[in-house]
């Protein structure tokens, strides 16, 4: 093995540096500099291609790694390779091509088998579709053996990122643990471990899992809504089981959501919705405190009870019976700013024109009319059939998007928020689900113990056309 050309070494270690304080044009200027000294440096076409990843730049990315896993011997080093397949399996997942990541993976844990790439492992099986083979790899990343993980919910490790790190792989097990069982108990209670993914959660305090309410009665209780919107519309079902252990509640809510809750949740006095103050943090407030979703656990529910009962109400009767039907259509789940959650966004995503491929025939016989609820720059998809969809209702917040559903007499959604409002509100709806899907779907079936109203239809099984024009059948004729 060679060494690098120092100066080299001095442009990437500048890109570091820049990169660790969040420069990213800067970082890559100095890693093109670095390669340009350089062009096998492998650190470098590492580096380089995670900015790439994270700019969505994929076609890029993958040239980099190439050229550090396959061109020449020079300066190879085991870890220098871990460090490109690490970078490769997550190229992989972003383009959606799982069974590939699980290659590129196992090659990984083979070279250098840590916990960050027994993780990778576990995320791709179980993307391809093998949830019990991927709770086995997350369960090597832990290095446990016959150990309950709970034991290492909220345990330090020697740094916050490290500790962060490691709550995330207890998150990840909790969810290929609900993806198996919604309801198991002790999914629940590992999906805690999200409260401490953060390494900021780490550094100061006090920390979001830090004066949690334990279900006793208390004075005083601040709950506030996390995660996605979705999320939070469906731990609303839980609130009304809260206002009698506190003599005061207050609930923060984003903006766009407060309004919904006002209008469509009865609640008493003593229950007070407020504006999640801006950069104000619920567990430094001094009162017992809990995310939407830890309730349950508060609240000792269990097995069908988590999925019991509506949160919000109509603000209106459910339309006739019409001969002309219409329909909401949401088809992206959004775009987002983090590679992850976007990655995750698109697999739930579906182009329009796969939809209108089975929904156009109805349409053009006259039979429905379809109302797109899409937002975003996904929408812009809806232009190419301007004379197939009516425009765009206004949706400033989820109040308004809920006066639109409740109009309407069905939905046709991918799991996004939609679908949990239409749910919450009784909507008959069809939900389009990828393969895997959110683990609080369940592995298989057409229906769900969340939403009544609501039919699950799974999108890789082979009958995905048929389910989909006999749901749109039951709409259009039998309804009438």
């Amino acid at each position: 093995m060679t060494t690098p050309n120092p100066e080299a070494v001095a442009w990437h270690q500048r890109g570091r540096e820049l990169q660790l304080q969040g420069d990213a044009a800067a970082a890559e200027q100095a890693y093109r500099q670095a390669l340009a000294l350089e062009p096998l440096y492998r650190r470098s076409l590492n580096n380089l291609a995670v900015l790439l990843l994270q700019r969505f730049e994929p076609q890029q990315a993958e040239q980099l790694l190439e050229r550090g896993l396959n061109g020449g011997p020079t300066l190879v080093d085991p870890a220098e390779t871990a460090l490109l397949l690490n970078t490769l399996c997550q190229l992989r997942l972003q383009q959606q091509r799982p069974q590939e990541a699980v290659a590129v993976a196992r090659r990984l844990v083979q070279l250098a088998p840590q916990a960050s790439h027994f993780t990778n492992l576990a995320v791709a099986l179980q993307l391809s579709g093998q949830p019990r083979a991927a709770l086995r790899a997350q369960w090597q990343a832990l290095g446990l053996g016959s150990a309950d993980p709970l034991q290492l919910l909220w345990q330090p490790l020697d740094d916050p990122q490290a500790s962060a790190q490691r709550q995330r792989e207890l998150q990840n097990l909790a969810t290929m643990e609900l993806a198996l069982d919604p309801f198991g108990q002790h999914g629940w209670r590992l999906l805690q471990a999200r409260l401490a993914a953060q390494p900021g959660h780490w550094a100061r305090q006090p920390s979001p899992w830090q004066g949690l309410w334990d279900g006793e009665h208390v004075g005083e209780l601040l709950l506030w809504d996390e995660q996605g919107f979705g999320d939070a519309i469906q731990c609303l079902r839980w609130l009304p089981a809260v206002v009698r252990r506190a003599d005061c509640v207050r609930l923060w809510l984003r903006p766009p959501l407060l309004r919904l809750v006002q209008r469509r949740m009865p609640l008493p006095a003593h229950v007070v919705l407020q504006v999640w103050p801006a950069g104000a943090e619920p567990w430094c407030q001094g009162v017992p405190h809990l995310p939407l979703m830890s309730l349950p656990l508060a609240l000792g529910l269990s097995g069908p009870a988590l999925a019991a009962g509506l949160p919000l109400k109509r603000a209106c009767a459910a339309p006739q019976p019409r001969p002309l039907r219409r329909l909401g259509l949401v088809w992206a789940a959004g775009r987002k700013t983090d590679p992850e959650a976007d990655r995750q966004a698109r697999q739930r995503s579906l182009p329009l024109a796969d939809l209108m491929a089975v929904l156009e025939p109805v349409v053009r016989q006259g039979r429905l009319q379809l109302v797109p609820l899409q937002v975003g720059p996904d929408a812009q998809e809806a232009e190419a059939f301007a004379g197939l969809l009516e425009p765009t209702p206004p949706m400033d917040d989820w109040e308004a998007t809920a006066c639109d559903v409740e109009t309407l007499d069905g939905v046709i959604s991918v799991d996004t928020a939609v679908a949990h409002l239409a749910g919450s509100l009784g909507v008959r709806t069809l939900l389009l689900l990828p393969q895997p899907c959110d683990w609080r779907w369940g592995l298989e079936g057409k229906l769900t113990p969340w939403y009544a109203s609501v039919q699950l239809l799974r999108l890789q099984q082979a009958s995905f056309a048929d389910e989909f024009r006999s749901w749109l059948y039951s709409c259009t004729v039998q309804s009438r």
